[in-house]
């Protein structure tokens, strides 16, 4: 679940991104100046990244661009002060492309747990998988079209404009984002990571599935926030977000074993599903053995929320306090 560092594609060649400007942040920039430097990057990947998608061999590509796409919408609303008001039209228009792309995702992932559960049945009992992934090539194929689709659109076109015209610049004129960086980043951070926190205190092992699956995200979004100014402020916050992704990535474990336990027992009872008779017993089984792994993965969750609290935020928060002095 690890992300791609800008630049980079997911089998490690290099790419050739667009020169939006500058991707520099320093401290003294404007704060305008500056969340159009957090957005470059992303935007910059989720342009490059649209061949691939609409080839549709890469299944990667998809995950790529839709990490893209969560990065630049969380930096437009970490900075919606200091960044045009029509972008705030523009983030929602991404969560359009993003949740496109996410029923493409969706069966990509579920294709990914037939191959990790098929080396634990048994050989007469994975012609129930064979059937399974034969739904899943089909379903995929007129997911990849619609994804087309919507990539020809006048729609989306209009969506890689304004997307690339706001990186570009120029940046906003208010007074806010006149304001150095340096002094405006403190307080964004601290109020969301607040928030994060307290959100957490209220979760544990037994918590309802929905809400640390929101968790999940609000803890993603923090994440960003602090990578997005990690520059100005060096170790104390790589070694925050490094606790912060092994947190994010122990929930999206959880949350993909529970859909997974849930969805393949729907399975065997879809009736648009011709399944061999034995399908039941085979699905059942994965599915508990998907439920065990969850079970697993929820007790972990108290030890690590905790990595995220304490001195690893003290020392951020007294590196941001100090620096903004």
């Amino acid at each position: 679940m690890a992300s791609i560092a800008p630049g980079a594609s997911s089998r490690g060649n290099v790419v050739a991104l667009p020169d939006l400007g500058p991707t520099e942040l320093v401290e003294s920039m404007p704060a305008g100046e500056a969340a159009l430097v957090v957005v470059r990057p992303a935007a910059a990947r989720f342009l490059v990244l649209e061949p691939a998608i609409r080839k549709g061999e890469d299944a990667e590509s998809v995950h790529d661009m839709r990490v893209a796409i969560r990065r630049v919408r969380t930096a437009l609303r970490l900075f919606e002060d200091m960044v045009p008001g029509w972008a705030d039209g523009l983030r929602n228009e991404l969560r359009w492309i993003a949740q496109t792309l996410g029923r493409l995702r969706d069966l990509d992932v579920q294709r990914g747990w037939l191959v990790a559960s098929s080396e634990d049945v048994p050989a007469e009992d994975r012609a129930v998988l064979h059937v399974l992934d034969d739904v899943f090539v089909a379903r995929r194929i007129d997911a990849q079209n619609a994804l087309v689709d919507a990539l020809d659109s006048t729609r989306f076109e209009r969506v890689r404009t304004e997307l690339a015209s706001l990186a570009r610049g120029p940046g906003l004129a208010s007074v806010e984002a006149q304001r150095p960086i340096g002094e405006v980043a403190p307080p964004l951070v601290v109020r969301r990571y607040r928030a994060m926190q307290a959100a957490g205190r209220k979760l544990g092992p037994h918590s309802p599935t929905a809400e640390l699956h929101a968790f999940r995200i609000r803890t993603k979004r923090v994440r960003y926030a602090i990578e997005f100014v990690a520059p100005l402020y060096g170790k104390p916050a790589f070694s925050l977000t490094k606790q912060l992704t092994r947190l994010q990535d122990l929930l999206g474990d959880l949350h993909d074993a529970e859909l997974a336990a849930h969805r393949l027992r729907e399975y065997a009872a879809e009736p648009d599903i011709e399944l061999p008779a034995n399908a039941a017993f085979v699905l059942g089984a994965l599915s508990e053995r998907s439920a065990r792994r969850a079970r697993k993965l929820r007790r972990r969750f108290p030890k690590r929320f905790e990595r995220v609290r304490g001195d690893r935020w003290k020392d951020l928060k007294k590196t941001m306090t100090h620096r903004a002095e």
